[in-house]
């Protein structure tokens, strides 16, 4: 059968229309791309002066316009070519929470052709040097909190610390320094764990990167154009900025996207909190809101929820993890003015732009799938042997676009794993597809997923099994109200005899903790002296664990089934 692919229906694709397509070359294979695109991020910066002095970001006292925020990257994208030497295809890492200086070193650093290296501010010192000896940065740009994190690593670099040198006393300027940027020039890194339970590094383009903010933007042309309005009518949106740059959510969602749409971002800076959100919204009049994760019954639970004037909401939509109908119904009754829009996408880091989504009511109507294939993105199901799937049938998940990454950083081996010889790139998931719509088989799936935080098991596994009363574990995953799942971990231990629970589940929750992001700290435990259960090429037959523990309480000592 045909791989399935995207086939819309739609004025905005005739030739004179504002997507129209064309077939071009792309590292050596050919693909449909929309004609009318910008081919670097420096465009796309330049683009945005035509929003004047529209607010584009908004943190705490902090306000810039875009024509500020374009000054701003002017001068700080020459303080970076003139003082440090940096220039294409240059690595700097950012490591620091959401803030505007995030925002503006990121444009920066890209608009020099050089590439922008997204550090996870949630890692502890032992992940950061990891991430740091693969990508191997030329500077390091970062806030007081994250940096002091690394204060016993020897960083053979310069470090510029925000607190100490503030990006704003840098002089602004009016133009950038004058740089070529070819679409497939590397842009940025962002990271990803694998089986091995080590980061890798997703080297990105500009051309990926643009081609998720151009797939949305027709996505958006495309709803407009069913309600018989145009993409030039849509009013610029305030949106509550609550994902981190760090993940691809963030960064194309909020720094590109709204970029590229006009729209105002307002920063939520730290930990999520139901309050914190609802003083920003009636603060800011925010109109937009993606709730991830556990955001949905964490602001239906919040005690002060009906303190604060929401009624400037008028589009709530939801990622990271899957509503349920309860959460959606309470969202709905107690924000009336909004739009709840339920809506999911399937795609990686590796992916970069989202090859599959949907919403609304066709969402509704097919609760579990994942959605329809995404413009300019192809899909198929393979089987064991490459053989591609007939409809119903669960095999590999492959997808193809322009806009997948380049590779991943110093490591051919892992790169040549993912992709055929037409750039098709494998996922590692599984799925199906029936009626034309993707369901992924999430049991296929070894990874948790907390609060849109990814967290992959074996991670966790290989820093448990390091300490001294550790046989082995697996970690598996524990449905959660507020964050959707956990970890827990099924540890079978070296002395039984001087199991003590409380004793135990501390020391390893600090173990893990001493080692990993808290994030990634089980909340769950069992224990075990006999060997975990394995099949015959000798996998840990997670299923088989997960049924031994439901009927166990956290801390409990548990039988396993060989």
């Amino acid at each position: 059968m045909p791989h399935l692919e995207s086939q819309p229906e739609s004025q905005l694709l005739t030739e004179d229309g504002p997507f129209s397509l064309v077939e071009e070359t792309v590292l050596g294979h050919k693909f449909l791309q929309f004609r009318n695109r910008k081919k670097s991020l420096r465009e796309l910066l330049l683009s945005g002066l035509s929003f004047g002095d529209r607010e584009y970001m908004v943190d705490g006292d902090v306000r810039i316009t875009y024509e500020e925020h374009y000054a701003l990257v002017c001068g700080y994208s020459r303080m970076l070519s003139q003082q440090f030497g940096i220039g294409s295809g240059d690595r700097v890492a950012i490591f620091a929470e959401n803030r505007v200086e995030w925002c503006i070193a990121f444009w920066s650093v890209t608009a020099l052709g050089a590439v922008a290296v997204a550090m996870n501010g949630w890692w502890t010192e032992a992940e950061f040097d990891h991430a740091w000896r693969l990508s191997q940065p030329k500077l390091l740009l970062g806030d007081r909190k994250r940096l002091d994190r690394l204060r016993d690593l020897k960083l053979d670099t310069h470090v510029i610390d925000w607190e100490e040198s503030p990006l704003w006393d840098v002089p602004s300027a009016k133009t950038l320094p004058d740089v070529e940027i070819d679409e497939d020039d590397p842009a940025v890194i962002l990271f990803t764990s694998g089986t091995t339970g080590r980061s890798k590094a997703v080297l990105i383009s500009h051309r990926g990167e643009l081609g998720f903010v151009q797939t949305n933007q027709f996505n958006v042309a495309r709803g407009m154009e069913a309600a018989g309005l145009s993409l030039e009518s849509r009013q610029p949106a305030k949106i509550l900025g609550v994902a981190p740059f760090f993940h691809m959510s963030g960064l194309a969602g909020h720094i590109l996207f709204s970029y590229a749409m006009g729209d105002t971002v307002v920063l939520l800076r730290g930990r999520f909190s139901a309050e914190k959100a609802l003083h920003l919204i009636e603060r800011e009049r925010v109109t937009t809101w993606t709730l991830l994760g556990g955001m949905g019954p964490m602001v239906l639970e919040c005690d002060a929820l009906d303190q604060f004037d929401c009624s400037s909401l008028r589009s709530i939509t939801f990622g990271g993890a899957p509503i349920s109908e309860f959460v959606l119904k309470g969202l709905r009754e107690r924000f009336p003015n909004a739009q709840c829009t339920p809506s999911i996408g399937y795609g990686s880091t590796e992916t970069v732009s989202v090859p599959v989504g949907f919403g609304g009511q066709d969402f509704i109507d097919n609760p579990g799938a994942t959605g329809r294939v995404n413009i300019l993105h192809e899909l198929q199901i393979r089987d064991t042997e490459g053989r591609e799937c007939p409809p119903g049938k669960n095999g590999q998940i492959w997808v193809r676009s322009p806009f997948s990454m380049l590779e991943y950083w110093d490591n051919t081996a892992a790169t040549q794993e993912v992709f055929d010889d037409r750039r098709w790139l494998a996922t590692g998931d599984v799925g199906r597809i029936e009626s034309g719509l993707l369901w992924v088989n999430s049991r296929a799936r070894d990874m948790i997923l907390r609060s849109a935080e990814n967290i992959y098991p074996v991670e966790i596994e290989n820093r448990l099994d390091a300490h001294p009363d550790v046989i082995e574990s697996a970690v598996i995953a524990i449905e959660h109200p507020i964050h959707g799942q956990v970890p827990g971990a099924c540890v079978v231990l070296r002395d039984a005899e001087v199991f003590d629970p409380k004793r135990l589940t501390d020391t390893l929750a600090r173990w893990v903790g001493d080692g990993l992001a808290p994030f990634k700290v089980p909340e769950h435990w069992y224990f075990a002296t006999t060997p975990l259960p394995r099949n015959a090429s000798g996998k840990v037959l997670k299923q088989e664990i997960e049924r031994c523990t439901q009927s166990a309480t956290s801390g409990d000592f548990i039988v396993l089934s060989q």
